[in-house]
């Protein structure tokens, strides 16, 4: 498509040939990398439930050309691609330059995590294409070129499951070859997130909405409308930025609350990670380098791990909203049971040097998520995205009918103009 249509820009003038792009655009036919984001693309997100871990969400890539394409985890927590990577890796093709410094050796890439998990690879610059599903065959959207980590070796779990050694086992998470990372915070090595380096038309807000349904019907909206920024049902939040402007790992802050009958916690502008890569329940970090800062009564150990007691009451709110939300916003508000998979709160030290909440990807199924990365917000939307089985579809055949007869048409406007030429000579 590539090359007719640059062969059509040369032979029938840009205007003829952007009657073949509109017709593309109003067909829903997946639009060549080269072209901007004039219309929102609704890519399908994927649920499997892990053993011993719970629920995640996965997306279906592929890197460099590659026509084969493979299951990822969908992580708003992570920073960054990395993918899975070898000679014989059919979700990889052949369009990807690794990176090399002055001295000409390839430049290191590592996405590693609060469990302990690491991807370790080379920068590479190639482009992404995002699929409907494992089966399909032709891309709904794909990148730019942009950096990624060419993973070539994975540890999950305190184990090295990447290069798999003939294994058959997915080598990430028990499910997946890699992780998507939709952080907004970069990497290393200017990896981090892809949606972020696109270009958008006129009328689309870059950024990303994240419409995930307890019913497995789940869909990665990338570009905005005003229905997305600007939804009466949504309240918006300022995105967290460090010092030199660029975002930071935890994008939002609020008040956290931890009480019951005898004592109790308050933190306010603690920062707050949402996290679709996290598990089905919250967790409270803190700096592994000073104490719990929680009194023991609010605590209770099982198995070597901290949670918070059965009865204690956990809140988090988000204060200052754009759209003038003046009571708060409450992203949590439960009471605590160490036995319900998501009403319970870890408690765990870490490398920051300061508190902060990783929600979980539980708030992603009571609200629509949108980042708007041209005013810098987030918002939660109580109004879900309508979806029904088979709403994201692949091109059908009209779609392909319609690009196919415009394709006719500029093929033979083509035709036409070089007879004319040879008639004139």
């Amino acid at each position: 498509m590539k090359d007719f249509f640059s062969r059509l820009l040369v032979a029938t003038g840009r205007r003829r040939a952007s009657i073949v792009a509109l017709a593309m655009l109003l067909s829903g036919t997946p639009l060549p990398a080269q072209f901007l984001i004039d219309r929102s693309v609704d890519i399908p997100l994927y649920h499997t439930n892990v053993p011993g871990i719970g629920p995640k969400v996965g997306i279906y890539l592929s890197l460099g050309g590659g026509m084969s394409p493979q299951f990822f985890t969908f992580d708003t927590g992570g920073h960054g691609f990395a993918a899975a990577y070898s000679d014989s890796s059919p979700w990889w093709g052949t369009n990807f330059t690794r990176n090399t410094n002055e001295q000409g050796a390839y430049i290191e890439a590592t996405n590693a995590y609060a469990s302990g998990d690491k991807l370790l690879g080379i920068a590479t610059s190639t482009r992404v294409s995002f699929f409907h599903g494992p089966d399909a065959t032709v891309p709904l959207l794909t990148s730019p070129r942009v950096y990624v980590n060419q993973a070539t070796n994975i540890t999950y779990d305190g184990k090295t499951t990447w290069p798999s050694e003939g294994s058959s086992n997915a080598p990430y998470v028990k499910s997946f070859y890699g992780d998507f990372g939709m952080g907004l915070a970069s990497n290393q090595n200017g990896i981090g997130n892809i949606i972020s380096q696109m270009s958008f038309g006129a009328g689309i807000t870059p950024g990303f909405r994240i419409s995930i349904h307890t019913n497995g019907e789940s869909v990665l909206r990338i570009g905005l409308t005003t229905n997305d920024t600007q939804s009466p049902n949504a309240s918006y939040f300022r995105m967290n930025r460090d010092s030199n402007g660029a975002y930071d790992n935890q994008l939002l802050s609020g008040t956290l609350s931890v009480s019951n009958g005898e004592s109790s916690f308050v933190a306010t502008n603690v920062r707050v990670a949402v996290d679709t890569g996290g598990g089905p329940h919250p967790i409270i970090f803190y700096d592994s380098n000073h104490p719990v800062p929680l009194d023991s009564s609010l605590l209770t150990n099982i198995n070597g791990q901290e949670y918070l007691a059965s009865g204690s009451s956990f809140d988090v709110l988000l204060k200052h909203a754009t759209n003038g939300t003046s009571n708060g916003f409450p992203l949590y508000d439960f009471t605590v049971s160490t036995t319900s998979p998501t009403n319970k709160v870890s408690v765990n030290g870490f490398s920051y040097p300061y508190l902060y909440v990783n929600t979980g990807i539980e708030p992603f199924t009571k609200y629509d998520v949108i980042y708007d990365l041209s005013a810098g917000v987030m918002g939660f939307d109580s109004l879900k995205l309508a979806t029904t089985s088979g709403s994201v579809p692949e091109p059908s055949p009209l779609n392909f009918s319609l690009t196919g007869l415009a394709l006719m048409c500029a093929s033979w406007l083509l035709i036409r103009r070089n007879r004319t030429k040879d008639h004139r000579r």
